[in-house]
């Protein structure tokens, strides 16, 4: 089981700095391509913050605490 709870906390993580790092760059957007570009991050981001929702409840149903502080996230990746 703590094999599995590294590599779920793992992936957790590393979709949440995903997630963090693409946010980011929907808001620095600049130039002649903003709209679009602009728009494909936050479409980027809107999924995954679903993935890291989804994986983190399916964290909670297998008894694995999910990772809340991005301290640990930054710990773990």
């Amino acid at each position: 089981m703590e094999k599995l709870y590294k590599l779920i906390s793992d992936t957790q993580a590393s979709l949440f700095l995903l997630f963090q790092k693409t946010w980011v760059y929907h808001w620095h957007v600049v130039g002649s391509d903003f709209k679009q570009i602009h728009d494909l991050f936050g479409e980027q981001y809107e999924e995954l913050q679903e993935e890291v929702d989804r994986i983190s409840e399916h964290m909670r149903f297998l008894g694995i605490k999910p990772i809340s502080s991005l301290s640990r996230v930054v710990e773990v990746v």
